[in-house]
């Protein structure tokens, strides 16, 4: 008799426990909103669309708006060998998104008062770039240095094609790019170059004496907790990731472009992370909670960049003004992304692919996202 009582007992607690256990699971749900369904199928649409428009393997995209929901969906493949499907939390290069992380150890360092913006750069690292003693700092973050980009280098474009395994030092990029006329004396024009943050990154190096990637890792990625970031100096990615797309040769056809060496582009381009990492990166960035708010009003002092290509841009220390989104975008081989955050609704939106063309297609993607969400906000 106590045997079976005990045995009962045992029952009505197990029970209690498991009614328990599905409240505080249905709480937590209850606790992450969802978007609409119809928002949520014209979202979803959206990447369709763009995934069979520009023959992307795969997506991953994600928008959160505290008070009104969260969206993440994935189409496509992450290997188009194999035919896995991409998952939300693999990792892909974040390309030019790397800048933000450059410039925000940059003014990190003015803001502890070891370098001013107005600093010339001769006067923080040598150098044999010409009129290195009339570029600031600040023209280097905010791309009016008139410094040729490397990247439009015919000869490097081929020699990347080519040989995308080639390991690249700073200083060889650096030759590359004076070795053409400047763009313009300094401070006079905006023109985007990879070299400047090439130079910043050398410049941190030089005046922290730690690696680039150490203390990107230290002061940003170990204490923020970004577990699925990584600035790697070695061309093949660990963990779960996205292999990376684009075409090359006549027939257009996509190659696996994923063993790539990251020394082409290192601190402009460099970083490996993914959709969970960037959103919080987003708001981190766009809000200055790694600055003081002095140094964040500087960081958001805008140049008007007239783009033919991007009308709605203007360009801050390493950040972009997209209408009213802050954040950035940009493509390396096989990998395009987009983070962007609106202050006014505490709104972030990532987009990640796994291709690269002439086309910024995650930049549209973001586009046609906010435009469903925030049709007031924008003007695209």
């Amino acid at each position: 008799m106590i045997k079976n009582i005990s045995k009962v007992i045992l029952f009505l607690l197990i029970f209690i426990l498991g009614i328990t256990a599905c409240e505080k699971d249905k709480k937590k749900q209850d606790e992450t909103l969802q978007f609409p369904l119809e928002t949520q199928d014209l979202l979803n649409a959206v990447m369709d669309q763009k995934q069979m428009e520009f023959n992307v393997p795969g997506i991953i995209a994600g928008a959160w708006v505290p008070g009104q929901g969260e969206w993440i969906n994935t189409t496509g493949k992450s290997d188009l060998v194999t035919g896995e499907d991409i998952q939300e939390y693999e990792q892909l290069r974040i390309a030019d998104v790397t800048k933000t992380f450059t410039a925000t150890i940059i003014l990190q360092l003015v803001d502890e008062g070891v370098i001013s913006l107005d600093d010339f750069l001769d006067q923080i690292i040598p150098t044999n770039i010409p009129a290195a003693d009339e570029i600031t700092i600040k023209h280097l973050c905010n791309m009016t240095s008139g410094l040729f980009n490397y990247s439009d280098d015919s000869a490097f474009i081929a020699t990347l094609e080519n040989d995308p395994l080639k390991k690249w030092d700073p200083q060889e990029l650096i030759n590359i790019a004076i070795s053409h006329p400047p763009y313009s004396v300094p401070g006079l024009k905006w023109h985007y170059s990879n070299t400047n943050y090439i130079v910043l990154g050398l410049a941190i190096e030089q005046i922290i004496g730690v690696s680039l990637e150490n203390v990107i890792s230290d002061r940003i990625f170990n204490q923020y907790n970004f577990s699925s970031s990584s600035f790697p100096l070695f061309p093949n990615l660990n963990g779960e990731y996205s292999h990376g797309y684009m075409p090359l040769g006549p027939d257009s056809l996509l190659e696996d472009i994923t063993l790539f060496d990251p020394s082409s582009t290192w601190a402009a381009g460099g970083i490996v992370s993914n959709l969970f990492d960037m959103r919080d990166w987003a708001k981190l960035l766009a809000t200055g909670a790694l600055l003081s708010d002095s140094i964040q009003e500087l960081r958001m002092d805008w140049v008007d960049v007239n783009s033919q290509s991007d009308p709605y841009m203007s360009y801050g220390l390493g950040l972009i003004n997209e209408g009213n989104f802050i954040g950035y975008y940009g493509a390396i081989p096989g990998y395009n992304a987009s983070v962007f955050y609106l202050p006014s609704e505490d709104a972030t939106f990532v987009v990640l692919l796994n291709r690269s063309s002439d086309h910024n297609v995650s930049l549209e993607i973001f586009r046609e996202l906010s435009a469903i969400l925030f049709p007031a906000e924008v003007f695209w």
